[in-house]
C-alpha cells in the first residue's frame, strides 16, 4: 500500500489573514474559503485525489486567497482614503467657518460724533465726507440741505434743480445713506433715468460703505460685514457674525444691509432701477418675517435729453413718478421723495415738477449759478475775445492768463450788478466765482449756460416773438364749457386732419375781429386715453369699420364725423343757436377719398377739401397769383379753385397761417384777436396734451425776396391739432373774419369777390 503522507498545511497567508480575508471576500468566495478550511482542518488528504484534481484544488485555493488578499488591501486603502477625505472635509469646514465668521464686531470709535449727526444732515455731510464737501455751503445749498432733511424726517416731497457740477447728486445720494444708516428709513429706492445709471449709482454707494474710513469707524455694524467680503460677493450667502447669519446681499439692483442685532439699519434695503422699469408695489421680506415697503425715494435726473424733447415720453415719466413710485409707501406712512434734476427743455419733466402751479404738492427750488448777469457785458466781451485769441494760438499754454489779468485790472466794473449762486465755486487759477461762471458761459454758450447752469432754458432765438409756451397755453381757458359759444360769436368753423388710423378734428368759435375760442377737439374714433400717439391710439378706424378697407374706413369716418359736427346746435351766451358754418378737410393724405366723401355727404354745403402749401421766401405768395376764372384769391394767402379736375377746393399758405395763429395764441385774453380754449378753471381744466400739439413746431425766419417764417416740427412731437387750429382759422377767414386794424378808417371799402360755383 502506498504510504500515507501528512496533509498539506494551508497557506500561511490564508491562516494569518483569515479574518481579513473573510471580511473582504464576496459571498461566493466566503463559501469556498469555508469549505477549504474545513477540509484542511479535517486532515483532508490531497493525495487521495487524482493528480489533476489535486492541482485544481490547490490552484483554486491560491486564486481565492490572492483575490481575498487583494480585496482586503483595497478595503484597507479605501478606508484610509475615506478617513483622509473626512479629515480634509472637516478642515475645509473649519476654514470655511472661519472665513464666514467675521466676529467680533469692532466697537464704535466715536459714539458722540455719530450721535451728533443723527438729526443734522449738513453736519453728516461735512463730518463723514470732508473730501466731497470741502467748500463752504452757499446759502442756496444750505437751504436745499435743510429742505432735504425735513423731507427725509417728515415724509414730504421735494424737488430741487441745481447748476451742473454743483454736487446735487452727491448731496442726494449721501442723504439717502444718512436716512438708512440712522434708521430713519428701512427701505429706500434709488431711481435714475435708466437702469444703467441707477446700477452705477448703487455701485458707488456700495464703494462708499466699503472704503470710507470714517463710516467704518462709526458704523461698524454696516461697514465691517461689507469690508469683510473682500469684494467677493459669493461670500454673502454664508457670512455670520457671532454665529448668526448676517443675510447681507450685494446685487446689481438691490443692496441688503447686514442683519445685526441692535443696529438701526439692520436688514435695511436700497433698491435701484430706471424710472421706466420701476415696479409698482415694491416690497421686501426680512429674515425676521417682517414685510417692509419703500418709504423713501431718491429720484436723480429722471429724464434723458431724448425724453425731455418728447412730450409723450415726458407724460409717461410724469405718470410713473407721481402715481407708481409715490404709491409704493407702506400703509399709514407718507412717502418721502427727493428729486434732484436739471431742466433741459421748457415743459420737460424737471420743469413740470418745479412748476408750483402744476405740482403744488412738491416743494421746489430752482438753483442758478448766475441769477443776475453783470451790468458791463461789453468788458466781458473784451475778456472773451482775449480768451479766444489765445486759444487760437497753438503755442499758448495759458489761454486765460491775459484774460485774468484784464479781469483783475477791471474787476470792480466787471463785477458790478452780478449776483452769483455760490461765491465759493471757482478754480485755483480764477479770481472769483463770477469769473468761473463767465468762463462757463463762454464755453457752453448762452443756451447751454441757461439750461445746464441756470435751469432756465432760453426760448429759440429764431422766431422768438412767435414762440408759444406750453404751460401758458394749457391754462389759457375761456371760462366757458365745451361747445359753449361766447356772446360775440359770429361763426363756428372746423377742420378735420385725415390720417390712416384716425381722424383728428377741432371746432372753433370766431368773432368778426378774429377773436376765437377752441370749443371742442378730439379724434374719431374717440380715444379714452388722455395721452396717445398716432401709432398707439385705440380704437382706430379699422376697429370701428372692420369690414372696410383702409380707404373705405376713411370714407366712412369722414361721413360719420362730418354728420356729428354739422348736425349739432352750438348755443351762444344769449341763447342763439348757431351751426357749423364751414369745415375744411385735409386732402393731402388721400384726396380722392376725401373728395368723394364730401361729394356724397348731405352736409357737403359746409364741407370743403383743403390743401396746405408752403411758400418760401423766394416763391410768389398766393395773394400775388394771377386770378383765373372760377378762382377766389384772398389777400390773406388762400385761394379757392372751382374749375379743375380736382373740383372745388381751397389752398392756403401754411407758413403764413401758422404764424398768424401763433400770434393769436400769444395774444393775451381780452385783447382783440386772442385765441383761448374752453374751460372754466385754468388749474382744473388744463389742456396739456392739446398745448403740446399747439407748440409742436418752431419758426425760423428766412429772408429772400421777402421775409418768411419757415415752420419745422420739433422731433418726436405730434402736430395734428396744430394743423386743425390753423385750418379752422383759414375757414374763419373764408367766412369773413378779419383782424381789427385800429389805424384803419371806419368805413372800409367793399371787396368784390368773384362768385364760386358750389360743388
Amino acid at each position: 500500500m502506498p504510504r500515507r503522507s501528512k496533509p498539506p498545511t494551508p497557506s500561511p497567508g490564508f491562516a494569518a489573514h483569515w479574518t481579513a480575508l473573510r471580511d473582504a471576500a464576496t459571498p461566493e468566495q466566503t463559501t469556498l474559503l469555508l469549505t477549504l478550511a474545513q477540509r484542511a482542518g479535517n486532515g483532508f488528504t490531497f493525495e487521495a485525489l487524482c493528480g489533476t484534481a489535486k492541482r485544481r484544488e490547490l490552484q483554486t485555493l491560491d486564486v481565492v486567497v490572492a483575490q481575498a488578499e487583494a480585496a482586503a488591501k483595497r478595503e484597507s486603502q479605501a478606508g484610509a482614503g475615506q478617513r483622509h477625505r473626512e479629515r480634509m472635509a472637516e478642515r475645509s469646514r473649519d476654514i470655511s467657518s472661519a472665513t464666514r465668521e467675521i466676529g467680533p464686531l469692532p466697537p464704535i470709535e466715536n459714539p458722540k460724533r455719530r450721535a451728533a449727526c443723527r438729526l443734522n444732515l449738513k453736519k453728516f455731510y461735512q463730518t463723514y465726507f470732508p473730501d466731497v464737501f470741502y467748500r463752504p455751503f452757499s446759502d442756496d445749498q444750505s437751504a436745499e440741505t435743510k429742505g432735504i432733511q425735513t423731507t427725509v424726517l417728515q415724509g414730504s416731497l421735494q424737488t430741487f434743480a441745481a447748476p451742473r457740477g454743483d454736487g446735487k447728486s452727491a448731496r442726494a445720494e449721501r442723504a439717502l445713506l444718512w436716512a438708512i444708516l440712522y434708521g430713519h428709513h428701512s427701505f429706500a429706492m434709488l431711481v435714475h433715468a435708466t437702469d444703467e445709471k441707477a446700477q452705477d449709482a448703487l455701485a458707488d454707494m456700495l464703494t462708499t460703505l466699503e472704503s470710507n474710513e470714517l463710516l467704518y469707524a462709526d458704523f461698524p455694524e454696516v461697514c465691517h460685514p461689507i469690508r469683510a467680503l473682500d469684494g467677493i460677493h459669493n461670500r454673502t450667502k454664508g457670512q455670520t457674525l457671532n454665529g448668526e447669519r448676517t443675510a447681507i446681499r450685494l446685487l446689481k439692483r438691490k443692496l441688503i444691509l447686514p442683519t445685526v442685532a441692535g443696529s438701526p439699519s439692520s436688514g435695511a434695503v436700497i433698491a435701484a432701477s430706471g424710472l421706466l422699469s420701476a415696479t409698482r408695489g415694491a416690497k421686501h421680506l426680512k429674515t425676521d418675517g417682517e414685510l417692509i415697503r419703500p418709504s423713501l425715494c431718491l429720484i436723480d435726473d429722471p429724464q434723458t435729453r431724448e425724453s425731455a424733447e418728447s412730450p409723450d415720453q415726458t407724460n409717461t415719466r410724469e405718470r410713473i413718478l407721481t402715481a407708481d413710485l409715490l404709491g409704493c409707501a407702506p400703509q399709514g406712512r407718507r412717502m418721502a421723495a427727493l428729486c434732484a434734476c436739471t431742466v433741459i427743455e421748457p415743459g420737460d419733466l424737471s420743469d413740470r415738477l418745479l412748476d408750483k402751479n402744476r405740482h403744488p404738492e412738491w416743494r421746489s427750488s430752482r438753483g442758478q449759478m448766475l441769477p443776475q448777469f453783470p451790468e458791463d457785458m461789453e468788458r466781458w466781451e473784451s475778456y472773451f475775445e482775449l480768451v479766444r485769441e489765445d486759444l487760437r494760438k497753438p503755442e499758448c499754454e495759458e489761454p486765460f492768463r491775459r484774460a485774468t489779468a484784464f479781469y483783475r485790472k477791471h474787476r470792480r466794473a466787471m463785477d458790478a450788478g452780478a449776483i452769483v449762486g455760490s461765491p465759493y465755486r471757482f478754480a485755483p487759477d480764477e479770481l472769483s466765482a463770477l469769473q468761473h461762471a463767465m468762463n462757463l458761459y463762454l464755453s457752453a454758450g448762452p443756451e447751454g449756460f441757461a439750461t445746464e447752469y441756470n435751469n432756465q432754458p432760453l426760448p429759440p432765438a429764431e422766431g422768438e416773438d412767435l414762440c408759444v409756451d406750453v404751460a401758458r397755453i394749457a391754462r389759457k381757458v375761456s371760462g366757458l364749457e365745451r361747445f359753449a359759444l361766447p356772446l360775440e360769436t359770429q361763426w363756428v368753423t372746423g377742420f378735420i386732419d385725415v390720417q390712416q388710423r384716425v381722424l383728428y378734428w377741432m371746432l372753433c368759435a370766431w368773432e368778426p375781429n378774429f377773436t376765437g375760442t377752441i370749443i371742442g377737439y378730439g379724434t374719431f374714433p374717440q380715444s379714452p386715453r388722455a395721452y396717445f400717439t398716432q401709432t398707439n391710439i385705440r380704437p382706430t378706424l379699422a376697429d370701428v369699420f372692420p369690414r372696410r378697407g383702409p380707404d373705405g374706413a376713411i370714407y366712412a369716418g369722414i361721413q360719420q364725423l362730418a354728420q356729428e359736427l354739422a348736425e349739432r346746435d352750438y348755443v351762444r351766451a344769449d341763447g342763439v343757436k348757431l351751426q357749423l358754418a364751414r369745415c375744411l378737410i385735409d386732402s393731402g393724405y388721400n384726396a380722392t377719398v376725401v373728395r368723394r366723401a364730401i361729394r356724397e355727404s348731405k352736409h357737403r354745403g359746409v364741407l370743403l377739401p383743403s390743401f396746405g402749401r408752403t411758400c418760401d421766401a423766394n416763391q410768389v405768395p398766393i395773394s400775388a397769383y394771377r386770378q383765373k376764372p372760377g378762382e377766389l384769391i384772398s389777400p390773406e394767402e388762400w385761394l379757392v379753385r372751382g374749375r379743375s379736375r380736382a373740383g372745388l377746393h381751397l389752398i392756403f399758405d401754411t407758413y403764413h397761417w401758422k404764424s398768424f395763429v401763433a400770434r393769436r395764441l400769444i395774444t393775451e385774453r381780452g385783447d382783440p384777436g386772442a385765441l383761448t380754449i374752453y374751460g372754466a378753471d385754468p388749474d382744473k381744466d388744463r389742456h396739456d396734451f392739446l398745448a403740446e400739439h399747439l407748440t409742436s413746431e418752431r419758426p425760423k425766419p428766412v429772408v429772400g425776396n421777402r421775409r418768411v417764417d419757415v415752420w419745422k416740427t420739433i422731433p418726436a412731437r405730434q402736430n395734428h391739432w396744430w394743423d386743425c387750429v390753423v385750418g379752422s382759422a383759414v375757414a374763419a377767414s373764408f367766412c369773413g373774419a378779419k383782424l381789427a386794424n385800429p389805424n384803419a378808417a371806419r368805413t372800409k371799402p367793399k371787396v368784390r369777390y368773384q362768385q364760386v360755383v358750389p360743388l
